[in-house]
């Protein structure tokens, strides 16, 4: 194996792909399946990630986005969960607030 890519998400699977087709050999490692997480709202994990199981990686991560970019200060701003119908079950620091218009609290 010349390359090991963690995570079967849409990058993940694009970056295979196109080391594949390079000429690699690839194996890549998913701990569920086949686009089942980050893929639709990947954000190089700097938003809390929802899953105590990944807490410590979500802090390793900050901590290393901060290495490189010293600006990268304080708590990321928060979490937009759009159609949600319960807040039941976030995380204790995930401090919910239900709005009727999102658009309202980030107009892009």
């Amino acid at each position: 194996m010349d390359v090991t890519v963690v995570g079967a998400g849409i990058i993940g699977c694009s970056a295979a792909a196109l080391l594949a087709e390079a000429g690699a050999t690839v194996t890549v490692i998913e701990r569920d399946t086949v686009a089942a997480g980050a893929s639709g709202r990947n954000s190089g994990v700097l938003q809390d990630p929802l899953d105590a199981r990944l807490a410590d990686l979500h802090r390793e991560t900050l901590a290393l986005h901060r290495e490189v970019l010293p600006s990268v200060a304080g708590d990321p701003g928060g979490v937009l969960l759009v159609g949600a119908t319960s807040t039941e079950g976030l995380p204790a620091q995930v401090r919910p607030e239900v709005v009727d218009d999102a658009s309202k609290l980030e107009p892009l």
